[in-house]
């Protein structure tokens, strides 16, 4: 692990060695981890994101999202919008899209279903 999870300085980290992110729709999203803990079907960790965006089809976790600073929106299947400063719960089966709107950071939780173990 290379940083204290939750910790600004370690996210900051994470980002100055981000990687594009893969399935980019929109911008040039890059995406950088600090610190994740995995255990059978939970994973905790820090995420950070440039503006860009992405599609979700069929999310295979529930994530619990907790946003450190910046904000993002969500937009669901339906295409209704939510804009996250926050955090909030992104349930399973949830297909919809991220729009990274400043520079991000984020702690999350991910709980995969059993059957995946």
């Amino acid at each position: 692990m290379n940083a204290v999870i939750g910790s600004a300085g370690g996210l900051r980290t994470a980002l100055s060695n981000a990687s594009p992110r893969a399935g980019a729709d929109a911008g040039d999203p890059r995406t950088g981890y600090a610190g994740s803990f995995a255990h059978t079907c939970t994973e905790v960790g820090g995420l950070t994101c440039t503006p860009g965006g992405w599609a979700i089809d069929d999310q295979a976790d529930t994530e619990v999202v907790t946003v450190l600073s910046r904000k993002a929106r969500i937009t669901d299947a339906d295409r209704t919008q939510t804009v996250v400063g926050t955090g909030g719960v992104l349930p399973r089966g949830r297909s919809g899209g991220w729009d990274i709107l400043e520079p991000l950071e984020k702690l999350h939780v991910a709980i995969e279903p059993k059957e995946n173990i």
